[in-house]
């Protein structure tokens, strides 16, 4: 049975809105819904996987969704042996919300650890009286506790650590 979302009708308690999905490609549709303004109208931000945005569109990429408002993370997808690609993860913010990136100095220590490219993407959100980070992270689902997925888990441990 649905049921319906409890609605804050206390204008002094803020809530963060987040739309949250697997993208499954950040093409033309999906980045049309995400930068159309009336749709979003009740989100602060979203968090996507499976963008397959390859290394060399990431900056056209955070052009594009910086110049519509928003503050993000984008990390590349890995590409496969067959032409394309796997994961690349995305965390956005709307302009307005006290939001950065992680520090790419903690993301390239954490690759250079664990000897593999970071696997997610996080945001730093400050709050009235708190700091939260958003990560975003693909798993290799079919493949269990891989050592690739071990990976991630070891990179998102070290995250933790060094902020």
């Amino acid at each position: 049975m649905y049921e319906r979302p409890v609605v804050n009708k206390d204008p002094t308690q803020s809530v963060l809105k987040l739309l949250l999905g697997n993208i499954n490609s950040l093409g033309p549709n999906s980045t049309g819904h995400l930068l159309d303004h009336t749709k979003m109208e009740h989100y602060d931000g979203f968090s996507g996987l499976e963008t397959h945005v390859v290394q060399d569109k990431l900056l056209d990429t955070r052009r594009r969704f910086e110049t519509n408002s928003y503050r993000m993370s984008i990390n590349p997808a890995e590409p496969t042996s067959r032409h394309g690609s796997h994961g690349g993860e995305i965390v956005a913010t709307k302009a307005h919300i006290s939001s950065s990136r992680a520090y790419q100095d903690i993301i390239d220590r954490i690759s250079s650890v664990t000897g593999a490219p970071a696997r997610f993407s996080a945001m730093y959100i400050r709050l009235q009286k708190i700091a939260i980070v958003l990560v975003a992270t693909y798993f290799w689902f079919s493949s269990g506790l891989s050592d690739e997925n071990h990976n991630i888990i070891l990179q998102l441990q070290l995250l933790e650590v060094l902020i």
